[in-house]
């Protein structure tokens, strides 16, 4: 049996993934999709390696190497699944990530060259079916990241969020438009509808909204 649907949540620190994935997951039908998220809150050794991040930005490539390999070994383990699966960020995100960190570091070396590759690969052996923007202005983000007081973000400054948008908007559409990966843009500066983005994600997807919760593949 072929694995199901797999499609990301993307977007900007503190757009509001998290609050989105088990509620969109709702709507779309508990019984057919599972949801892959990041838990930063839950995983001491992320927590970790993200405060350490914030804190020196030479620390990037510990953290992108120990995202990425998770990352790949979670999406590899599901391949044969046939419910469908909504992921809490993906490896065009990463992409975005490596672009806006290597600009920003103050002596990149092989490291950061060796991460972008291996983002690279892990997104040539891992197929979205398509990608959810959830797109805020940075100032909305910056609220709503101090909102919700995570320790390791404790550092992170606004003119990082308005970097990381600024990054997001050039580089995301790219990298979807280049592997073939369909785009779906959400305006997320006012929580939305998830009854709204199941509706658009079933257009996306050239399915009706019953297919999308019902079809296994």
């Amino acid at each position: 049996m072929h694995s199901g649907l797999r499609v990301a949540v993307e977007g900007n620190i503190g757009v509001g993934k998290s609050t989105l994935l088990p509620r969109l997951r709702e709507v779309l039908g508990e019984q057919n999709w599972d949801v892959v998220s990041e838990r930063v809150d839950e995983d001491p050794e992320f927590k970790k390696l993200l405060t350490e991040f914030y804190q020196d930005p030479n620390k990037q490539p510990q953290l992108q190497a120990w995202i990425t390999h998770r990352r790949l070994s979670e999406f590899k383990a599901l391949q044969s699944e046939a419910h469908h699966v909504l992921f809490e960020r993906s490896f065009l995100g990463e992409i975005v990530f490596c672009h806006a960190n290597l600009i920003r570091h103050e002596k990149p070396d092989g490291a950061h060259i060796n991460f972008f590759f291996n983002s690279v690969n892990a997104l040539k052996q891992c197929r979205y079916d398509a990608v959810i923007y959830l797109k805020a202005s940075p100032e909305r983000c910056f609220e709503r990241m101090r909102y919700r007081s995570r320790d390791a973000e404790t550092g992170v400054e606004f003119d990082y969020l308005r970097y990381i948008h600024a990054c997001y908007e050039a580089h995301l559409p790219e990298t979807a438009r280049a592997y073939n990966i369909p785009l779906l843009t959400i305006d997320w500066d006012n929580f939305g509808s998830a009854e709204d983005i199941a509706d658009k994600l079933s257009a996306v997807l050239e399915l009706t909204p019953k297919q999308v919760k019902k079809t296994l593949f």
